[in-house]
């Protein structure tokens, strides 16, 4: 998965042969209202990662600031990693999936986080899933103790 963020500068270059020209990449942007530093998480095949990128759209409407919007793409997109390792994502991640994500940052991987990096990246990943509830995207959150 690739992770990237809306520049608009960016469509002042030129174009690539056979893309869009900048100024059609700019109409696109306005059209969909996406703001500068909107996170976009990609699979393989160049598709937005959903719902993750509705929710960091979600975000970006909400105004938040986008070094906070990177700060939470990067969370958001460890999360999608580890659980598509997994086989599983975040509308079928199960409490086993999140205690284990908890512990492969905190004890397993080669520089464990400190308990309060692992609180910032809870509080992140809390806020993800309570949107989803709150979007009728899950039924119920996936456990209160991987948290």
């Amino acid at each position: 998965m690739e992770l990237f963020f809306v520049r608009r500068q960016l469509a002042q270059q030129p174009a690539v042969p056979d893309s869009p020209s900048g100024v059609k990449v700019r109409e696109i942007l306005d059209h969909r209202a996406l703001p500068d530093g909107l996170p976009m998480l990609v699979d393989a095949q160049m598709r937005p990662v959903e719902p993750v990128c509705s929710w960091f759209r979600h975000l970006a409407y909400a105004l938040l600031e986008p070094e906070t919007l990177r700060c939470y793409a990067y969370i958001a997109r460890r999360l999608v990693v580890f659980l598509a390792e997994r086989g599983s994502d975040v509308l079928s991640a199960t409490e086993v999936d999140l205690i284990a994500n908890r512990a492969a940052h905190t004890e397993l991987q080669k520089q464990p986080v400190d308990d309060a990096t692992w609180r910032r990246e809870a509080a992140v990943l809390n806020a993800l899933f309570s949107w989803l509830l709150d979007q009728d995207r899950l039924r119920r959150r996936p456990g209160a103790a991987a948290w």
